[in-house]
C-alpha cells in the first residue's frame, strides 16, 4: 500500500540513496533504510549495498532482550582494550543514538559498559531475567562517540576542510558548529574523553586551532612529544 502511495523519480531515489550511503557501515539503520527505499522505488540498482546478516540478527536479538528484560551472552566478543576475544554475560538496556553500540551491565565486573555491536560474533538470549535493573545507567557520549566520567569543554576553529570532514565523520557534531565567516567555523561542545577529538585533530592539525580547552591542548602536546620520541 505504501508503494502505491509514495514513489520517487530515479533522480530523487538516487539522492536519497547517496545520503543513506554516507551512514557508517555499522549503523543498524542503513540496511533497513536501503531495503525500504528499494521496495518503494523503481530503481533497479539498489541491490549492491552490503548486507551484514549477522549484524542485523544481533541487533534484533539485543532489541528483543531489552524489551523482555533478559540477560544475553555476547559470544566471542572482540575487545580492543584487553586485546582478547571471549564471552560476556550482560544485561543489555540501551542502544546508542547511532545504533553502533549497546549499553549493558556486565555481570562479571558489575559495571555498565558500552559494547560495539560489530565486534559481537553472536548474541544468545538467556533464560534469565535482569537482576541489576536499578544499576543500569548509560554513560554520556560525545559527538566523537567516546564516553567517560569526565567533562571537557572545548572550542575549535576550523577551515572548510576540517568542518566538512567533521560533519561527514561525526554527523551529530553539526549542531555544535557555527560559522565565523565564509572560510572559518567554530566547533564548541563538551567531550567526555580526549581520545576521540584528539585523533580527529591530529589528522587535521594544519586545519584546526584549539581556542579553548587546556586539557585538550595538553593532551595533544603529549601525543606530539610521544611521536617525537618514538621517531628518534
Amino acid at each position: 500500500e505504501l508503494a502505491n502511495t509514495i514513489w520517487f523519480t530515479e533522480e530523487e531515489a538516487y539522492v536519497i540513496k547517496t545520503l543513506i550511503d554516507e551512514l557508517d557501515n555499522t549503523n543498524g539503520m542503513k540496511t533497513g533504510l536501503m531495503k525500504k527505499l528499494s521496495a518503494i522505488s523503481d530503481m533497479t540498482n539498489l541491490g549492491d549495498y552490503t548486507y551484514n546478516k549477522t549484524y542485523s540478527v544481533n541487533i534484533s536479538k539485543l532489541a528483543e532482550a531489552i524489551k523482555e528484560h533478559k540477560k544475553v551472552m555476547l559470544k566471542k566478543y572482540s575487545s580492543a582494550h584487553s586485546n582478547d576475544t571471549r564471552d560476556h554475560i550482560v544485561e543489555p538496556f540501551e542502544f546508542t543514538s547511532n545504533s553502533i553500540d549497546i549499553w549493558a551491565f556486565d555481570t562479571e565486573d558489575s559495571k555498565n559498559k558500552r559494547f560495539k555491536i560489530s565486534r559481537i560474533n553472536e548474541v544468545q538470549i538467556l533464560d534469565s531475567d535482569w537482576e541489576r535493573y536499578s544499576e543500569h545507567k548509560a554513560g554520556l557520549m560525545d559527538d566523537f562517540r567516546t564516553h567517560g566520567n569526565d567533562c571537557y569543554h572545548i572550542k575549535l576553529e576550523m577551515d572548510r576542510m576540517a568542518k566538512d570532514l567533521l560533519i561527514e565523520e561525526y554527523p551529530l557534531s553539526e549542531k555544535h558548529i557555527f560559522s565565523i565567516n565564509e572560510k572559518q567555523w567554530l566547533y564548541e561542545a563538551d567531550v567526555y574523553k580526549l581520545e576521540g577529538v584528539g585523533r580527529f585533530i591530529m589528522g587535521l592539525y594544519e586545519h584546526i586551532t584549539i581556542l579553548d580547552g587546556k586539557e585538550l591542548r595538553d593532551y595533544i602536546m603529549s601525543l606530539i612529544r610521544k611521536m617525537t620520541t618514538y621517531n628518534k
